[in-house]
């Protein structure tokens, strides 16, 4: 009995240290994973900010051009006016107050065009701002979605996988490491792995 008791006891050490071992692996696989996972996403919301801050700046480029702008028409309007006040003198009160009146169109348009520019550019930057937090990766995870590689690569498709193949998927909380065993296209077993 004492034989089969220490043949159980040589025979059961190295499969719990076999156990224990890929239990460390496998806790040390999923922490880098789960790092690599914050990295990327960190890299990614790093982007974004870079991204929105550049569509920022064309923004304030746009306000800019159309500042520059406005005042070029109102030197110019200025300057029309100042030459027909020299030029007619005696019809100046006249011309004067179409000027003005003129003037002051041109300065609701300007407005009205100006307000009506921004809010659209403001709304084009947060649609564009929401698509962007649309493609956060850990957002993507949480919806459901999973990534699948093939020898370290992202396969969107089928046809990158062979039968044997040995597969990573990747979730949100954990990568699941799988063989393939059959391939299945179109409701059809895929022949040329079979």
């Amino acid at each position: 009995a004492d034989f089969l008791i220490q043949k159980y006891h040589d025979f059961n050490k190295p499969l719990t240290d076999a156990q224990l071992s890929i239990k460390n692996r496998v806790m040390n696989l999923l922490n880098t994973r789960k790092v690599d996972l914050s990295h990327y996403a960190k890299i990614f919301k790093m982007n974004t900010f870079a991204y929105s801050q550049k569509r920022k700046l064309n923004l304030n480029e746009y306000l800019n051009k159309i500042n520059n702008f406005s005042i070029n028409i109102l030197k110019q309007e200025n300057s029309k006016l100042n030459l027909k006040i020299k030029v007619l003198p005696v019809s100046s009160n006249i011309i004067i107050d179409r000027n003005e009146i003129k003037f002051s169109e041109k300065c609701r348009e300007l407005s009205n065009f100006s307000e009506k520019f921004f809010i659209e550019r403001k709304h084009k930057l947060e649609v564009l701002n929401n698509e962007i937090n649309n493609y956060d990766p850990v957002l993507i995870f949480k919806r459901g979605y999973s990534i699948t590689k093939n020898f370290g690569k992202i396969s969107k498709t089928v046809d990158n996988f062979k039968k044997n193949d040995i597969i990573e998927t990747i979730f949100i909380d954990g990568t699941i490491e799988s063989q393939v065993k059959r391939i299945l296209k179109n409701n059809k077993k895929h022949l040329n792995n079979e």
